[in-house]
């Protein structure tokens, strides 16, 4: 039978204070003391996996002990403020392991564990750091004393071996030695190994006192005057057993541990380590998840009873069927067949959604209340989001293996993700990028559902978006209503008003920057002068890097120099702008776009590669937001094309009105759209 397991926090507690290095967050929140305690904590929640739990907090002072012994604690300074704080942490984190936790007043934490342990029944497990719980060890109560780099086992025989006192001998040997810490008195001379001597040799207190005459010598003599102050001292060092507990009438009820707030708050205080030592053992009830599927009218209404009452589901989609998850390791399988009633108020929008690509479910999404692809993105933007699987082992620590097929892979993802995924929204809201998840991306993701478009934003940080095969940027909004998205966003965010005023009216930007560059009309512009005109364009979009359109015109490094001078020179803001955004993404260590994401930057960086990676960015952002304003407006988007592909056919008045309030509400400013149509 697995054991017991008592808890004494506030030990555990001073001892990380002082014994683990100093640990924050990035925002300067002290968390050394917390890391120790939760670290100690989880492993032994999962080498032993007990039975129940019950943890008890020190009584605030006074208690029965400074009743006893005027001076008890009487010189321990004030608590720092920093391990205060943390204190509120360790309470957040046996909040969110749910074992009964106990004060009782004028009592401390030791005295009301020794009485738990007393009255269960079985083996049992004290976790602690003080090691006045020594005397309490028995056949049946183990110690799991911390230390740094483990934990000390204390059953009979190492606490004899460690002090060379029984357990029953401990206290008295303790007080013959005394108890500086708390402020009790020993005699003098009598140090830990004379103590274990002479209870070992005179088998406690009063045996050794008695036997002071005999010892003799300056020894014999100090017991013999301090037999009060031994006394004394060994009433408060006993722990005691009777400490008024009430225990529950059906006995000290099995831990129900909620993993998804533990794993919030570790991530909250950025204790990743902690976060991967989550494991099923730790805290996964007992039994392996509920999975079940739908057969009949009955199992239908279930369904949706279940759903409705979780308001938010896990979904995993797959052949065949999809997998919903209204609670946590407990999922059901919905065979197409029973999908139209069973998922209705997924499609009607009474029920939110949480998935891996919500876009992928198309009209399931009709509200998407959570994405774990799309919130590792935004944590992650240069890498493609791994499975649900992964993510729950190193967002939850929980370990899962394949199932028998699709069917039961979909109803394990759809378990995970709904558990997972506000563990990711909290080290989004971290990060600062709680507002660009829940205001700019999860409204992306449901226009693409709801449109059935097979588009996604893309892996890299630019966020413009891809489908099976290729990047279709230009078919969705960027060619068909923004033409030369890029540079007219750049016109923009620099605030170059010639750029700005140069491309307002102009269908192609080429042209129009050929045209100012040459002193001519757009119609009286060479091809020669049209080509290079294009080519400065993109220089501009790559923070004015000559040596790039020194290869692009094949051209001297010397002419390209000058080129670029007489376009910074027409268009001065726009040099201005790439100094700026290269400051301030050395300064922040990212890019941060419009859209609120950050992408990750190097102190070495070079301007070329910061501007092209904000501007890229932007126009993803820009490109978003519009899509989102055409969704709202209900304009579709895309439509079927003979090549099997899609695109946007036409542009009408209200497509382009659509996207420009779009780009507007992102940049703060109109951004003039040109629609046209696509063959």
């Amino acid at each position: 039978m697995p054991p017991s397991l008592l808890v004494e926090p506030d030990s555990l507690l001073r001892w990380a204070w002082h014994a683990m290095p100093p640990r924050h967050t990035r925002d300067g929140q002290a968390t050394g003391a917390f890391h120790g305690l939760a670290g100690v904590l989880l492993r032994v929640l999962d080498d032993h996996r007990p039975r129940r739990v019950v943890a008890a907090w020190d009584s605030a002072p006074p208690t029965w002990r400074h009743a006893a012994y005027p001076g008890y604690q009487a010189e321990r300074a004030p608590e720092d403020p920093g391990l205060t704080a943390q204190r509120a942490l360790a309470e957040e984190l046996l909040a969110a392991l749910d074992p009964p936790v106990l004060k009782v007043s004028g009592w401390a934490a030791r005295d009301v564990l020794a009485t738990v342990a007393a009255e269960l029944d079985g083996e049992v497990l004290i976790l602690s750091a003080d090691r006045d719980l020594c005397q309490v060890v028995e056949n049946r109560i183990t110690l799991l004393a911390a230390r740094v780099g483990g934990l000390e086992v204390f059953d009979p025989a190492a606490v004899e071996a460690r002090y060379g006192v029984t357990p029953g001998q401990w206290a008295e040997a303790k007080a013959l030695e005394g108890d500086p810490g708390n402020g009790v008195a020993g005699v003098s001379g009598v140090g830990e190994k004379i103590a274990a001597r002479l209870v070992a040799a005179y088998r406690d207190v009063e045996g050794v006192l008695a036997a002071a005459p005999r010892i003799g010598g300056k020894r014999g003599e100090l017991l013999a005057a301090g037999a009060e102050q031994v006394r004394a001292a060994r009433a408060v060092i006993m722990v005691r057993r009777d400490a008024p507990v009430d225990t529950p009438p059906g006995g000290w009820p099995a831990p129900s541990a909620r993993p998804e707030a533990v794993a919030r708050l570790l991530t909250r205080l950025e204790c990743g380590d902690l976060v991967r030592r989550l494991t099923p053992r730790a805290l996964a009830p007992s039994g392996g998840p509920s999975h079940r599927v739908v057969n009949d009218a009955a199992d239908v209404q279930r369904v949706v009873e279940a759903a409705r009452a979780a308001r938010v589901v896990g979904v995993a989609a797959a052949p065949g069927g999809v997998a919903l998850s209204p609670g946590r390791g407990e999922a059901w399988w919905v065979p197409r067949a029973w999908a139209e009633v069973a998922l209705a108020p997924l499609r009607s929008g009474e029920v939110g959604v949480v998935a891996h690509d919500v876009a992928r479910l198309g009209a399931l999404a009709a509200r998407p209340a959570g994405d774990t692809r799309v919130a590792f993105w935004l944590l992650h933007p240069d890498r493609e989001s791994p499975p649900p699987a992964e993510l729950a082992r190193r967002w939850l620590g929980v370990e899962s293996g394949h199932g028998d097929g699709a069917e039961e892979d979909a109803l394990r993802d759809a378990d995970l993700v709904r558990r997972v995924e506000p563990v990711m929204r909290e080290a989004l809201e971290r990060d600062g990028l709680g507002g660009a998840y829940l205001r700019r991306e999860l409204p992306v993701a449901a226009a693409l559902a709801a449109q059935e478009l097979d588009l996604r934003r893309t892996a890299h940080g630019s966020g413009r978006f891809e489908g099976p095969d290729r990047a279709v940027d230009g078919a969705v909004v960027g060619e068909v209503i923004f033409p030369d998205a890029a540079l007219r966003l750049l016109a923009e965010l620099s605030g170059d008003r010639a750029l700005r005023g140069l491309l307002a009216g102009a269908e192609r930007a080429d042209l129009a920057v050929a045209g100012r560059l040459a002193g001519c009309g757009a119609d009286d512009v060479s091809e020669l002068q049209r080509r290079r005109a294009a080519a400065l364009n993109l220089t501009a979009l790559r923070g004015g890097d000559a040596a790039w359109l020194a290869r692009r015109l094949q051209i001297s490094a010397g002419e390209a120099r000058a080129q670029w001078t007489s376009f910074a020179a027409a268009f001065p803001a726009v040099e201005a702008f790439a100094r700026d955004v290269t400051r301030r993404a050395r300064r922040e260590g990212a890019v941060r776009t419009l859209g609120g994401r950050r992408l990750p930057a190097g102190p070495d960086d070079e301007a070329p590669k910061l501007v092209r990676a904000a501007l890229e960015a932007a126009l993803g952002d820009m490109l978003a937001a519009a899509l989102v304003a055409l969704h709202a407006a209900r304009v579709p988007v895309l439509g079927p094309r003979p090549a099997g592909w899609c695109c946007v056919w036409e542009a009408p008045r209200e497509a382009v009105s659509a996207a420009e309030s779009g780009a507007a509400q992102l940049l703060g400013a109109r951004l003039p759209a040109v629609g046209r149509k696509v063959a």
